[in-house]
């Protein structure tokens, strides 16, 4: 990951007591009022990996180079899940993305995003829950 972005860290769901991550990326550009926001789901058979591993550096530099928000989400894996709860997941950071994330942002000081902007993303197996997200 680029030493120069820092993420911050939110919470977007608890489940059964565990606290479910996504990180968000704010680019150092000029503000672009709102900004649009890049989801990522990371990949690894839906098994292993999270939102900070197995992620693509090159790709979150592009956004943000380009004005918009990244964010990178945590699911819960197989086999302690199932599929479904993968699905839910990622619309259930999908829903916080639009409900949620202007509001976080404003508390840090952080220029706003416009949640119905948003293009879902992700890489091997993240396509799953990325495709199945609206």
């Amino acid at each position: 990951m680029s030493s120069a972005v820092q993420p911050r860290t939110f919470v977007y769901k608890t489940v059964d007591g565990l606290d479910i991550h996504l990180d968000v990326y704010a680019p150092k550009v000029e503000p672009q009022t709102p900004r649009p926001v890049v989801l990522f789901f990371h990949g690894g058979f839906l098994i292993f990996g999270s939102r900070d591993s197995l992620f693509p550096s090159w790709f979150m530099k592009d956004v943000l180079s380009k004005g918009s928000v990244f964010v990178s989400a945590d699911y819960r894996l197989l086999p302690e899940v199932d599929g479904f709860d993968v699905l839910q997941d990622a619309q259930d950071a999908v829903a916080w993305i639009r409900t949620s994330l202007n509001l976080k942002l404003s508390e840090l000081g952080i220029e706003s995003v416009d949640p119905e902007n948003l293009v879902i993303s992700g890489a091997s197996a993240g396509i799953i829950p990325s495709s199945l997200t609206n």
